[in-house]
């Protein structure tokens, strides 16, 4: 077991957790957790004017948030995040340069269609079979 106190003198591995309240109110509550090496849990609660540990058990009853936002905010967050530079950790690639270059294929795409059905769409000059090629 670890003493409270210890561990509140000695800030290890903290992470900023967001859940989504259970009052199904779509604000989002952030928790300080702190996860210690032999698997105990422990969540920042205020108490006395500063922030303190408690014991948690894992799958235990969520406790209050440390603090909540409503979702416009999250969103703002997140966008704020993207501009500096983070991106989800579970996508793999560089998801703007993947969408550019499937807009590039679908142009492509359109391009061919237009030329093999002889049709004309919008935006896309058909081919000129005639002269052996695209226009």
């Amino acid at each position: 077991m670890i003493q409270k106190d210890a561990l509140n003198a000695r800030l290890g591995k903290i992470e900023l957790r967001p859940f989504m309240n259970p009052d199904f109110s779509m604000d989002v509550g952030f928790h300080l957790i702190y996860f210690h090496e032999n698997g105990e849990t422990f969540v920042a609660e205020p108490k006395d004017g500063g922030l303190f540990f408690e014991e948690h058990p894992v799958g235990g009853p969520i406790p209050h948030p440390l603090f909540q936002m409503k979702r416009h905010g999250c969103q703002r967050l997140m966008d704020d995040l993207y501009r500096m530079g983070f991106r989800p950790s579970d996508i793999d690639g560089d998801t703007a340069g993947e969408l550019k270059a499937t807009k590039a294929h679908l142009q492509d795409m359109r391009y061919l269609t237009a030329g093999h059905m002889m049709v004309n769409l919008p935006g896309i000059a058909a081919a000129n079979w005639d002269e052996g090629g695209a226009e």
